[in-house]
């Protein structure tokens, strides 16, 4: 497997892993909303990039949509695979409009690039939109680099949904400034869809 492959393929798996570090590691408290691992559970519904699955273990249902949405190659090395998961969580065996939507970063990058600065701002039309509070939820480092995933906070439903209406969505994470790719938006569409359909 060439490079960009292997990285693309880990971006996929670090995803995965920073769902169950994060609900592990958090209080039982806040424990209702944990990333839904995107192969765990029974599939209720599927509408374009969007998933619904169902865990029976916790009797919860976990909506999610992955993204890539920053690719930089220079072979032999790589500068970044940067990719967004849009999530929420409801209690029982449904699919409905939550409160609240999640945003988990996911970054495999040659150095350290969010564990100092993590500030997420996200801006439409030009005009900076909302800037919820991150956290870094995962820091490890193998042959390929760095791998760094970032949570936000909970983002208003409705505010998510503007953003969905949006013609340029721009992200900045830290240092990194990313303009979401007419495929970046369809896909976080696709939440609004499975929910709607």
């Amino acid at each position: 497997m060439n490079l960009p492959s292997r990285i693309t393929a880990i971006a996929w798996v670090i995803i995965s892993y920073v769902s169950t570090v994060y609900s592990q590691t958090l209080p039982h408290s806040q424990a209702q909303n944990p990333a839904p691992r995107p192969e765990e559970g029974v599939l209720l519904k599927s509408v374009g990039q969007a998933k619904a699955h169902y865990r029976p273990r916790d009797d919860q249902t976990g909506i999610v949509v992955i993204t890539k949405i920053a690719e930089k190659f220079e072979l032999p090395k790589y500068s970044e695979v940067l990719t967004l998961m849009v999530y929420f969580t409801l209690p029982g065996k449904k699919v409905a409009q939550p409160k609240n939507v999640y945003m988990i970063f996911s970054s495999i990058s040659p150095q350290l690039k969010y564990q100092d600065n993590h500030k997420l701002t996200i801006y439409c039309e030009g005009l900076e939109y909302f800037s919820p509070g991150t956290r870094v939820e995962l820091l490890q480092k193998n042959e390929l680099g760095f791998f760094e995933g970032v949570r936000s906070s909970g983002i208003a439903y409705k505010d998510f949904l503007r953003l969905l209406e949006s013609r340029e969505v721009v992200i900045q994470l830290g240092s990194t400034k990313v303009e979401l790719k007419e495929e970046n938006l369809e896909a976080l569409r696709d939440l609004k869809r499975i929910i709607e359909k």
